[in-house]
């Protein structure tokens, strides 16, 4: 009988190492699980934010091309402005007379 019992004893033990076995595997592999799960999330997040900026910096590159168009137009603008007024002057010195010229100085 105390032969059975001291089996029966050693089994019981041993079945509480193992729980603890187990139970201390299942964390860690809970754990492992939990860290690589954290690491595809990071990953998903760190695309999706690059997604945002590319398309951030296209809308950015489409306003600076607006932007050169403008800018452009307007130095044509100021360019045909100049040359206005520089014929409009050559003409108001071609008309004012030497005898003008001397009346006035």
């Amino acid at each position: 009988f105390l032969k059975r019992c001291n089996y029966v004893m050693l089994g019981l033990r041993r079945t509480r190492k193992m729980h603890s076995i187990v139970l201390v595997g299942g964390i860690i592999f809970f754990l492992v699980l939990m860290i690589q799960v954290k690491q595809i999330y990071d990953n998903n997040q760190k695309h999706y934010r690059f997604m945002e900026y590319k398309q951030y910096i296209k809308e950015i590159a489409a306003e600076m091309n607006v932007v050169e168009r403008s800018a452009n137009k307007s130095s044509a603008y100021v360019r045909q402005l100049n040359e206005a007024l520089l014929k409009h002057r050559e003409r108001e010195v071609r008309n004012i007379s030497l005898p003008q010229l001397t009346t006035i100085l």
